[in-house]
């Protein structure tokens, strides 16, 4: 078997839902990071990368640039 060599998240609807951090979320980010590279995608064109960023530091995600 391969080893994984990274992993890709969708932000909405995955991490959070409108304001509201799904359940875990943030824990479960923090505890993969310790194994995985990761990068974040979403198809939302109404906020920059950065505004997202943002957002998910708020929330309480621990997710570096």
């Amino acid at each position: 078997m391969k080893r994984i060599k990274g992993l890709l998240f969708d932000i909405g609807g995955v991490l959070y839902v409108g304001n509201q951090v799904i359940k875990g979320a943030p824990d479960t980010i923090a505890m993969l990071q310790k194994e995985y590279p990761m990068r974040f995608l979403t198809n939302t064109t109404r906020r920059t990368p950065q505004t997202m960023f943002e957002k998910l530091i708020k929330m309480g995600f621990p997710i570096k640039k």
